[in-house]
């Protein structure tokens, strides 16, 4: 009776061992994917092309003499305008970004000729060297110009 108690209990035993093994390699828990029931938005913050738009304001000393320049950026178009402090007649120039730290931008006389052009490189402290050089020219002049701390000072006389 010890024995067949014995047995018993032996194949019990190993048949709860062999459902409980069973039930654990049936069973996983894996996370729940419901991205089948959401709309996915790509991420274009990646692809989007940097953009500078907005107004800004320089002062330079080309030829020893101080300048005054407003930069107005849209999309990729730069319109800006320039004066001397000591004459105060302020010149329209207009032009384009080349790439996310250059532009070029070209002055126009009535007639529509152009009579210079500037070439920018803009530098992540918030300078930006410039080139100014006329048609036919084999001279030009490069100046820096720093961001002008009050806006408000640029004021032209028209």
């Amino acid at each position: 009776m010890q024995n067949l108690k014995s047995h018993f209990f032996t194949s019990v035993l190993f048949l709860v061992i062999l459902f409980l093994a069973g039930i654990n390699s049936s069973c996983t828990i894996e996370k729940a994917d419901d991205s089948k029931d959401k709309t996915a938005t790509p991420d274009t913050t990646q692809n989007k092309p940097k953009t500078f738009d907005g107004e800004y304001f320089f002062t330079g000393k080309p030829n020893d003499r101080e300048m005054m320049l407003k930069i107005v950026m849209k999309q990729k178009s730069i319109r800006a305008f320039y004066y001397y402090t000591d004459d105060g007649k302020e010149t329209a120039i207009a032009g384009d970004l080349t790439s996310d730290t250059t532009g070029e931008m070209n002055q126009y006389d009535k007639n529509g000729n152009v009579v210079e052009k500037f070439m920018g490189t803009f530098k992540t402290d918030g300078t930006a060297d410039i080139v100014r050089q006329k048609p036919g020219d084999t001279t030009s002049v490069r100046f820096t110009i720093t961001p002008l701390k009050d806006p408000s000072a640029y004021q032209p006389k028209m």
